[in-house]
């Protein structure tokens, strides 16, 4: 993944760049990687399309790209690239003005990186766009129109991160002997 974050990189910072030669050099970056993942995808990798639709985002940003890269990486389970994403569609939104969206993507997005576990991310969100974030009535799970299907509920998650271990070595033990 860590050629995915420098693409990401490399279109984020395009935009950002003071100079045009830093720009092209960004942006080549960025489309260079992108490239690199559509042939990855063209030749099979079902990895890829979840980043290459994140890619694609990034280098040219519209709604309809973020949607489609935060639904793909939802119905995949990428809670954390669904929540980034989010994140990055709504500094999109709120460079260009729009304050609802920039609102309802920042709100998805520290949803779903509380969902996923990364509080610390969430409470930074929280505390950098506080103004926004206050005046939102901020419910307690991400949108489902976006989420899609996730593959643990909530419930079956608390119930992976705890074992009992009683019950684990009475199993454990009697599938040992059965194969004996």
């Amino acid at each position: 993944f860590r050629r995915c974050y420098i693409g990401l990189a490399g279109f984020s910072l395009s935009r950002k760049a003071k100079t045009s030669q830093r720009r092209k050099k960004y942006l080549s970056v960025g489309k260079k990687i992108l490239k690199g993942f559509t042939t990855e995808m063209k030749r099979g990798s079902l990895n890829a399309y979840p980043i290459v639709a994140m890619l694609e985002a990034e280098e040219s940003p519209l709604k309809e790209k973020y949607d489609n890269a935060i639904k793909v990486c939802a119905r995949l389970g990428m809670v954390h690239h669904e929540a980034y994403m989010c994140e990055r569609a709504a500094e999109f939104f709120g460079e260009g003005g729009d304050e609802g969206w920039n609102e309802f993507y920042l709100v998805e997005a520290f949803l779903l990186y509380k969902e996923w576990g990364a509080l610390g991310k969430a409470n930074r969100l929280k505390e950098d766009h506080s103004i926004i974030l206050s005046g939102s009535s901020i419910r307690g799970t991400a949108s489902k129109t976006i989420q899609g299907r996730s593959r643990y509920s909530m419930k079956e998650l608390e119930s992976l991160r705890t074992i009992d271990w009683e019950t684990f070595s009475t199993t454990s033990t009697d599938e040992s002997q059965s194969s004996l």
